[in-house]
């Protein structure tokens, strides 16, 4: 598993899907409960990877697009790429 982190996800690579965690930002100052919010793709679902505006873009099959906004875009790209191209 390698892990990417941005300014507001974390996204988990595996060898068969993507889990991508958002981060909880608290809307009230009154003190809350830890949680996450999980969001996974299987990566057969994937048609496409790209790089669109410093953001790696998931063209599913659907036709959805998904957008995931990490620090190392390059590092994302490359091994979702890789793990795509050895399916």
């Amino acid at each position: 598993m390698q892990s990417f982190e941005g300014p507001s996800i974390k996204v988990y690579l595996f060898k068969n899907k993507i889990v991508v965690e958002f981060k909880p930002e608290n809307i009230t100052l009154q003190p809350t409960l830890p949680f996450a919010q999980l969001y996974t793709i299987d990566l057969s679902e994937i048609k496409k990877v790209s790089i669109v505006d410093n953001e790696v873009c998931l063209l599913l099959k659907d036709g959805s697009k998904v957008k995931l906004s990490v620090y190392d875009v390059k590092r994302l790209f490359n091994s979702l790429k890789k793990i795509l191209c050895n399916k």
